[in-house]
């Protein structure tokens, strides 16, 4: 046998294990699919046993349900807040109509009282217009004039507390107007108006008091 085919035979049949191929991987731990805990996490556990891992566990599991009940009721403390709050709001809007419809009441009742006062006045005006004289009316124009001006002014006074003639006309409505005389008339269907014996005033939409009407039998 030549030294080559010995020297081979030798090695063949050496007993040292021969070195890990270096691109095989180190087998891990992790299954797959299961996040890696960093090093520093993983130290933290290394020393515990499973009945530690379990107690924690189950003290995580307490603490969530703590959180979940405080977080139940602050839910319940913030809805009984928002009712509170809407409650208190509605009661400001009752408070501030209440305050206002007083307010208006008290400006009706002021405006009611001055037209007490004026009201004749202009049915007296209003009377003396409508019976002047032809002939004062031709000589007198300027008179007629300055009474209509005084008649016009305190109708702006009472216009401007709220006060405004009602101009009645069409059928008769008892609301508005009230009836002095029946009147056969073939030029008017039965109810309508005819004539205005004195002018009816309202404040706003309340009747301050009803026009004197002749109407159509």
């Amino acid at each position: 046998m030549s030294d080559t085919t010995k020297t081979t035979s030798e090695h063949e049949l050496t007993d040292e294990p021969s070195q890990p191929d270096a691109a095989v991987a180190a087998p891990s731990d992790t299954k797959e699919g299961e996040p890696e805990l960093p090093a520093a996490e993983a130290s933290k556990w290394a020393d515990w046993t499973r009945e530690d891992l379990e107690t924690e566990l189950d003290s995580r599991i307490c603490r969530i349900a703590q959180l979940e009940e405080e977080t139940e009721a602050l839910d319940t403390k913030v809805e009984a807040g928002e009712r509170e709050i809407q409650r208190m709001a509605a009661e400001f809007q009752n408070a501030r109509k209440r305050l206002d419809r007083t307010a208006q009441e008290r400006i009706d009742n002021a405006s009611q009282s001055l037209a007490e006062k004026f009201l004749p006045v202009l049915d007296d005006l209003e009377l003396a217009l409508g019976n002047v004289p032809a002939e004062v009316r031709e000589r007198g124009e300027s008179f007629v004039q300055g009474v209509q001006h005084i008649h016009g002014k305190i109708q702006g006074i009472l216009a401007n507390a709220g006060i405004e003639p009602m101009e009645p006309s069409g059928q008769f409505d008892p609301n508005l107007h009230e009836a002095m005389q029946q009147i056969p008339s073939e030029d008017h269907e039965s109810g309508e108006i005819i004539e205005v014996m004195r002018t009816g005033y309202r404040i706003r939409d309340k009747v301050l008091r009803p026009a004197m009407v002749r109407v159509a039998a």
